[in-house]
């Protein structure tokens, strides 16, 4: 049954480009490219509509929470103190949240400062900030979900006496 108030679906060049997807087991590149070409116009509400319908029935979308199969652990490697590193910056239009956190300090000595920034490129904000003298979990102690995005990523900061210091940061796509 076609959407209502509709042209026929045979029309639709979201079906048209998904063709050859299906149901379990749909590319969520596919599915932007898709929707990539889509106008947010009153003329183009049926192919949102389908865009809708699609992305929720193959959990290539999310109303709320993450999507399937985005979870993915970024790597940053820090190789002195005070510098800033790009854990992860997403493509435009995605939003990306942290999950979990670790450090590998190689040859530290004394404590090492370590912190999750969010960055504009110009500007920094400190998302978490632990100290540490051994390599470890960082835990993460804000009050909700760190989230970023393409304008405003993901950065990693460490300062004290070591060679490098190794992050890996879990993260998922919600939007």
């Amino acid at each position: 049954m076609p959407l209502p108030d509709t042209p026929d679906p045979k029309t639709s060049n979201l079906y048209q480009q998904l063709s050859s997807e299906q149901l379990g087991t749909a590319s969520k590149t596919n599915f932007d490219i898709a929707q990539d070409s889509i106008f947010l116009d009153s003329t183009s509400e049926d192919e949102l509509r389908r865009v809708n319908l699609i992305g929720q029935a193959t959990n290539l979308q999310s109303q709320s929470g993450p999507i399937v199969g985005t979870m993915a652990i970024k790597t940053a490697t820090i190789p002195g103190s005070g510098l800033f590193r790009t854990v992860h910056q997403p493509n435009q239009g995605e939003i990306w949240q942290v999950v979990a956190a670790s450090f590998d300090l190689q040859n530290s000595t004394g404590n090492v400062k370590n912190r999750i920034y969010l960055s504009d490129g110009t500007n920094e904000v400190i998302a978490e900030n632990e100290s540490a003298s051994a390599d470890g979990e960082f835990i993460i102690t804000t009050s909700g979900p760190i989230y970023y995005s393409y304008e405003v990523y993901l950065q990693a900061w460490s300062q004290g006496t070591f060679d490098d210091v190794v992050w890996e940061v879990a993260v998922v796509r919600v939007r």
